[in-house]
């Protein structure tokens, strides 16, 4: 599936990760394998600490030009970008990480499908999908991008501990398909 998302992290009040991925946006795609890292035992505190002191941002040009090398840059990394950020607590290798942050994709109405936030501050796994116009003062991407930009609307939101309570995959899955019925009918306010 080619279906575009962005994967975020908030934390400590300010963006570390934007990372678009170029393919398996829905939930049962990205966001499973997001669900799947969240709930390891271990992996949110080596996230914090691969984030830490274990990763630089880069800019389009030179995420371009580095993408082949590292795996982190490239858009087909998706959600193993969380692999990669927390194997950097246990490593043994001194490089750090090279990342870009690609809010401005959360404004693509057409292409960014879907957009997972972990935020490590509230302990909140944020899910949307869609768009909506930049009318709340208290949504996380209202100051990404121009105020007439689109931003992804929520479609939901579970807390680490709820993910942990989900335990399987299909516990997980079950739970989107559900909401996604419930919010069957909602569109875009264009």
């Amino acid at each position: 599936m080619s279906t575009r998302c962005l994967i975020c992290i908030w934390w400590k009040g300010g963006w570390y990760l934007a990372q678009y991925a170029s393919h398996s946006g829905y939930p049962d795609g990205q966001g499973l394998h997001i669900f799947k890292f969240l709930i390891v035992p271990g992996n949110i505190e080596k996230l914090k600490i691969g984030l830490e002191g274990c990763v630089y941002e880069v800019t389009s040009d030179e995420a371009e030009e580095m993408s082949e090398m590292y795996p982190s840059l490239c858009g087909t990394t998706g959600a193993y970008v969380l692999t990669i950020i927390a194997g950097r607590a246990t490593s043994k290798s001194n490089m750090a990480i090279p990342l870009q942050l690609n809010l401005e994709f959360a404004n693509d109405s057409a292409f960014c499908e879907w957009a997972y936030v972990i935020d490590l501050d509230d302990e909140v796994l944020e899910i949307y999908r869609g768009s909506q116009r930049k009318t709340e003062e208290n949504h996380r991407f209202k100051d990404v991008g121009e105020p007439r930009y689109r931003v992804p609307r929520l479609f939901c939101s579970f807390t680490f501990a709820d993910l942990a309570e989900m335990k399987t995959e299909e516990v997980y899955v079950k739970r989107i398909n559900e909401i996604r019925e419930q919010k069957k009918d909602e569109v875009d306010d264009w």
